[in-house]
């Protein structure tokens, strides 16, 4: 049998294989689709870094509440309570404009979903 250990290094090295690859997917199709104005290698190299970041934040923020929470379900909830909240906050529910309320404003200004959207465009 395995110890403890090795079973969550490799669980660790395979999730970071599988979600640094989809950005990589998603940078291939979006690129092109978007139009962006900087067509060439260097523009595609920003584009899927900024996408690459973006993914790596994520998957930090959803493994570090798994090492919180000990119940799997608990953890998966809590995760989806923030990407809900970060959206929110990153305008995708709500406008973050100058006539936003003030909680909305508040929550923008944390919101990694806004300053990932702000790298990207």
């Amino acid at each position: 049998m395995y110890k403890s250990s090795s079973y969550y290094i490799a669980t660790v090295i395979s999730s970071m294989i599988s979600f640094l690859c989809y950005p990589l997917i998603v940078s291939l199709v979006s690129f092109w689709m978007f139009g962006i104005d900087n067509h060439g290698i260097t523009g595609f190299a920003y584009w899927t870094l900024s996408l690459l970041l973006t993914a790596t934040c994520g998957f930090s923020f959803g493994m570090m509440l798994g090492t919180i929470f000990s119940d799997q379900n608990t953890a998966i909830n809590a995760n989806l309570l923030f990407g809900i909240l970060f959206s929110f906050g990153g305008g995708m529910y709500a406008n973050t404009g100058e006539n936003a309320n003030l909680l909305i404003k508040a929550i923008s200004y944390v919101s990694p979903i806004k300053y990932g959207t702000e790298l990207l465009f």
